[in-house]
């Protein structure tokens, strides 16, 4: 009779914090952001994926004009890091936001090599088409956020012409089995995830988030 192994519970799973955003930043550029190519759940949700074994990225999320999703990164399938988001259009440009994705998928695109959890400080366009339909305009997008990879929150914004139009606000960081527990290792420390953190991050400016405009 074959014998078959045990699961080693408090099995430390040790990690660079390179690795992780490495393979964040190369997931978000093969998922929502470059492709249509998703998973249609029979709960109404979205499913986009990267799999590079040990790794998985995962991006679910519910609704579209308004919507609320959660992005998550597994290695050897324990959860090691995810992030909440949630917002979407104002009304005014809810039969618009098809073709205003496209604008943030670029902006997506260009997300920070050592921050991608959402895109770029600023990135701007003078128009976009998508399906033969196409808007001019100066459309800017702009991203406040505080922390680094490994504990954060922040906000996105996008402009039409001045006029705010969409926002998502953000958390994430990593997160911590104690079954399986992760630790994340930077250049200046060992971070251990779910630890009190006060200096979220000397390398990333401590931003004041601004409320978008009602």
């Amino acid at each position: 009779m074959e014998k078959t192994e045990k699961v080693r519970y408090n099995a430390e799973i040790e990690l660079t914090e390179r690795e992780l955003i490495d393979f964040i930043y190369r997931s978000k550029l093969l998922s929502y952001a470059r492709t249509d190519d998703k998973v249609s759940r029979s709960d109404g949700s979205s499913l986009y994926s990267n799999r590079e074994l040990p790794w998985l990225y995962t991006d679910t999320y519910c609704g579209n004009t308004i919507e609320k999703g959660s992005e998550d990164v597994y290695y050897n399938m324990v959860l090691v890091w995810s992030m909440q988001y949630r917002g979407g259009y104002y009304v005014p440009y809810w039969s618009n936001a098809e073709i205003l994705s496209v604008f943030l998928k670029e902006a997506l695109l260009r997300a920070p090599k050592d921050f991608p959890a959402r895109g770029p400080a600023e990135f701007s366009l003078d128009q976009i088409s998508h399906e033969g339909k196409t808007i001019h305009g100066e459309l800017l997008y702009r991203n406040q956020w505080t922390g680094n990879i490994g504990h954060f929150i922040g906000r996105e914004f996008m402009y039409l012409d001045g006029d705010l139009f969409f926002y998502h606000d953000y958390i994430g960081g990593i997160v911590r089995n104690k079954y399986f527990p992760s630790k994340i290792l930077t250049q200046q420390r060992e971070h251990e995830a779910g630890s009190n953190d006060s200096e979220v991050s000397k390398a990333y400016p401590d931003l004041k988030l601004t409320n978008p405009p009602k």
